[in-house]
């Protein structure tokens, strides 16, 4: 009898304790879910944004070391060095870029970069492969500047294309799967093109391919600089911000709920 009545008191305990995490994961599954049927705009657009970024990332940082000395045949310290000038190029004006975005606009920053990676991703890299120093090092300070115009708008465009319950998990898989398919296989995929092909102008063409697609999502991104995150409450740094706010919600509600009034009124005195 004992045993029996520790059996019944330990089955609810069991059962109160998988209780909480299988709530958590139906809400998982759920949260999952709407990420992809309410918000697929949004993940497809961060997708675009990020695939620009890091095959730009990618492109020179991985591959174009290798690109100047195995397929150009240049000196294996030259192309390491030009590369580390390019990223110095891309550390110096990133925090100019990120502050112009907030001034400017996230959407025309990405929208500029991406025509200028169309427009000047081949004249690059024929400067890179025209051989010396000076010539491939404007290809290069090209390149830079037009990665720093996604590395310094990126980190405050992206977690803002999905509202705040939802941001770590949507923001996570659309950065991670777009990183996974396109940014970490570009070096891969662009050296098996040049290889198969004998075209040393692949890499251009790639970049150009990255820009097409990361000017289509920037021209369907919604502006977010000097706006409220989607899901976040208002943000005030007095007190007197604070009661003007708290203000003008108690206005905006009483003149909603008269709008109300005034309609149910007036459907009342027509029947």
């Amino acid at each position: 009898m004992d045993s029996s009545a520790a059996g019944s008191t330990s089955a609810p305990s069991s059962a109160t304790r998988s209780a909480p995490v299988e709530e958590a994961r139906q809400s998982g599954k759920g949260r999952l879910k709407e990420i992809f049927t309410r918000h697929w705009e949004a993940v497809l657009i961060c997708m675009g944004l990020v695939l620009l970024y890091n095959v730009t990332n990618y492109m020179v940082t991985s591959y174009l070391p290798t690109f100047m000395t195995e397929t150009l045949g240049q000196n294996a310290l030259t192309a390491q060095l030009l590369v580390l000038g390019t990223m110095i190029v891309v550390v110096l004006p990133i925090t100019t870029v990120g502050r112009t975005s907030d001034r400017w606009g996230r959407r025309p920053v990405f929208m500029a970069g991406s025509a200028a990676m169309i427009v000047l991703a081949a004249p690059a890299v024929l400067l890179i492969r025209a051989g010396g120093i000076l010539l491939p090092a404007f290809g290069c300070l090209i390149l830079g500047l037009l990665l720093v115009c996604f590395a310094g708008t990126s980190a405050s465009t992206l977690p803002a294309l999905f509202p705040t319950r939802l941001r770590y998990g949507a923001l996570s898989i659309s950065f991670n799967i777009s990183v996974s398919l396109f940014g970490g296989t570009t070096p891969l995929i662009a050296s098996g093109l040049v290889q198969a092909t004998g075209d040393d102008m692949i890499p251009a063409y790639y970049l150009m391919v990255a820009g097409v697609i990361g000017l289509i999502a920037a021209f369907f991104l919604h502006e977010t600089a000097g706006r409220p995150l989607r899901g976040s409450g208002p943000m005030v740094e007095s007190e007197g911000e604070a009661q003007e706010l708290v203000a003008k919600s108690r206005t905006e509600a009483g003149r909603r709920a008269r709008d109300i009034w005034i309609r149910l009124r007036h459907h009342w005195t027509r029947h």
